[in-house]
């Protein structure tokens, strides 16, 4: 009892343990916990901050009991008193692992193997500003936790591929990388955050990179294999079918670190969708879904999106929580490729790669949801890009797959653009004029006097042609329409039954060079029912349109009245497209939309036959002003289907 009360008596009186103090106390304290079953009677979180660093480093780290008891007091002292001691741990490990590296191997060691340390850091860590100082205290003693395990990437890459996957499993599986997301808003903390943490992480994550996992001895493996047994639970038959589905990734041996890191998180998603899909796409499915393939392309395109937003961390707080959410963005790619593969009702590798393409443009529409929203938090901007993901559907996917497409060919073809889209819409031009055309030159019936007037009780007709050297304008009055469509000879229109050679006269001949302009006036006529109570009110409206076909001077060549906007569009937008003089801008608005999606249509099935190339290569090719330029896409036009 003499010895335990001089331990407690010199932590009381000395806030710095001499080097011979310190060793006294740590032998009275690993004797003491051997000799006794009594509860712990020191204030061991004194003796952490008060020992020499090198009795610490050198003579307490190797103990097992000393990270026991570590364990056991630390579990049950304030968070704050935890950070502390942790921090101070990290530190004097750290300057000691020039000449004693054995210190950080030994608390890394501890840290991957403890599951209370880690996790009640992080569950300490809060949202209220008043927990300021605590949260600060916890996030440097994790920036130490950190600084140890990048010393054993640099210094003892052996030790290093076994404890930092399980302390990166435990950060994980406790939520501290999402918990500082929601940490993300307190500017007090955004240093630490940003300029330690991160970094540090990346780092270690760079590392995991570097080796494959048949390079080095790790507990990675064996918790990926079990994890992939898992969630492959089938049989022989099946089995096969996976296996021959997934070539050239049989051989798990061979993947990085963090590829295995990263496929261990995702399988043990407690989200069973995505285990559920495939399970079903496994036994009814025609051809297996190519997972390890999927995978690690999803990895891979993920990682490049992440890289490309690095220039906006420090500046936009979402890209560094899609960071931190890395992989519930894996898995919710994932999940949503496995359900386009259903769909699709893929098949081969190839059905795969074409799939796979939609994944960088579905990240692109997560980043452009969210660019201008403004305050949103970080958090709510992953809530926000994970609903957008689940709401792009295979149609949606495919749509803004060609969407990107069509903004690829045009920034690459940008210099020529405006040439090729002024070909297109001659030709588009003559298309729709050449339609018109047909419709003019079969004719059709109007009034001849105003069908609204009442003192008219049958308002004569014309029939109105095109003459077939398109030269003239003919038309006919006859006092009703025919069953039988009149008919032209030597530019005479002639009913079906008549035989009367004085019927030449009654031709009315129009010079379409005479035709120089329209006066367009619709024409209502309401037909009331008078008021009554008892009556059914039913209104009926007539619509006409009445027409003056202009000359030069302005004067009124020919009076018509047309019955449906039909042939509205076709006689005067025919005419205007034929006339020999400047009068097509008057066209109307379903002509000049018919026009727009024709040159759209034109345009995107052309632009899609032309080459174009990833990155910015493309910028000052002497090649590409010899090779893009407007007679390679006038070629593109030729041989098309409206030709």
């Amino acid at each position: 009892m003499d010895d335990v009360y001089r331990v407690q008596q010199l932590l009381s009186e000395t806030e710095n343990l001499s080097f011979d103090q310190s060793r006294e106390c740590l032998k009275i304290i690993l004797r003491n916990i051997d000799e006794t079953d009594e509860p712990f009677q020191f204030d061991f979180s004194q003796f952490l901050l008060s020992c020499d660093g090198k009795i610490l480093c050198r003579e307490a780290t190797p103990e097992t009991h000393f990270w026991e008891i570590f364990e056991e007091t630390m579990s049950e002292s304030p968070p704050e008193t935890l950070a502390l001691c942790l921090t101070r741990l990290c530190t004097l490990s750290l300057r000691e692992s020039n000449v004693y590296l054995d210190a950080v191997i030994n608390l890394c060691r501890f840290l991957s193997a403890s599951e209370i340390i880690l996790p009640i850091l992080s569950a300490n860590l809060s949202t209220h500003r008043a927990s300021i100082r605590l949260n600060f205290d916890i996030l440097e003693s994790i920036d130490g936790v950190l600084r140890c395990l990048m010393c054993l990437c640099e210094n003892d890459k052996v030790n290093a591929a076994i404890v930092i996957p399980s302390c990166f499993f435990m950060f994980h599986d406790c939520g501290f990388w999402s918990i500082l997301i929601s940490l993300l808003p307190m500017e007090e903390l955004q240093s630490e955050i940003l300029e330690v943490i991160l970094p540090l992480r990346g780092k270690i994550f760079k590392f995991m990179s570097a080796f494959t996992l048949n390079e080095y001895t790790t507990p990675l493996e064996t918790r990926m294999f079990e994890a992939v047994e898992d969630a492959l639970n089938l049989d022989s038959s099946i089995m096969e079918k996976f296996k021959e589905a997934n070539q050239g990734y049989n051989d798990l041996h061979n993947i990085k670190f963090i590829e295995s890191y990263h496929l261990v998180v995702f399988l043990k998603n407690p989200n069973l969708s995505f285990k559920k899909t495939l399970g079903e796409e496994l036994l009814f499915g025609s051809a297996p879904f190519p997972l390890y393939k999927a995978f690690f392309n999803v990895l891979i395109q993920l990682d490049q999106f992440l890289d490309s937003k690095k220039k906006d961390i420090l500046s936009t707080l979402y890209h560094i929580a899609f960071l931190l959410s890395k992989d519930a963005f894996l898995y919710a790619l994932m999940d949503k490729l496995l359900k386009m593969w259903v769909v699709s009702q893929g098949t081969t590798r190839t059905d795969m790669d074409s799939l796979l393409e939609i994944i960088p443009i579905m990240l692109d529409q997560i980043d452009k949801s969210i660019k201008f929203l403004s305050n949103t938090s970080p958090h709510g901007s992953v809530s926000i890009a994970l609903e957008t993901l689940n709401n792009i559907d295979y149609g949606v996917a495919r749509q803004l797959q060609l969407e990107n497409i069509k903004e690829k060919h045009y920034k690459k073809w940008s210099n020529s653009i405006g040439a090729f889209d002024e070909l297109l819409s001659g030709q588009v031009q003559d298309y729709v004029k050449h339609q018109k055309l047909l419709r003019l030159q079969k004719g059709a019936w109007v009034y001849s006097e105003n069908p609204l007037d009442r003192q008219i009780r049958s308002p004569k007709v014309y029939f109105m042609v095109l003459s077939a050297n398109q030269v003239n304008l003919l038309v006919r009055e006859f006092p009703a329409k025919t069953e039988m469509t009149p008919y032209v000879e030597e530019n005479q229109i002639f009913g079906s039954t008549e035989k009367d050679s004085a019927a030449f006269e009654r031709t009315i001949a129009i010079p379409l060079h005479n035709i120089t302009d329209f006066e367009v006036q619709e024409l209502q006529m309401d037909n009331k029912i008078p008021d009554d109570a008892r009556l059914v009110k039913v209104i009926r409206k007539d619509f006409y349109t009445g027409v003056n076909f202009l000359d030069k001077h302005g004067r009124v060549i020919l009076k018509i009245y047309f019955d449906t906007k039909e042939d509205i569009n076709v006689w005067l937008d025919g005419l205007k497209l034929i006339s020999p003089f400047k009068i097509k801008q008057n066209l109307t608005s379903d002509t000049k939309d018919q026009m727009d999606t024709l040159i759209s249509i034109r345009r995107n099935a052309q632009m899609s036959n032309l080459q174009i190339s990833e990155g910015n290569e493309i910028a000052d090719s002497t090649d590409d002003e010899d090779y893009y330029n407007p007679d390679t896409l006038k070629e593109l036009t030729s041989s098309f289907y409206y030709e």
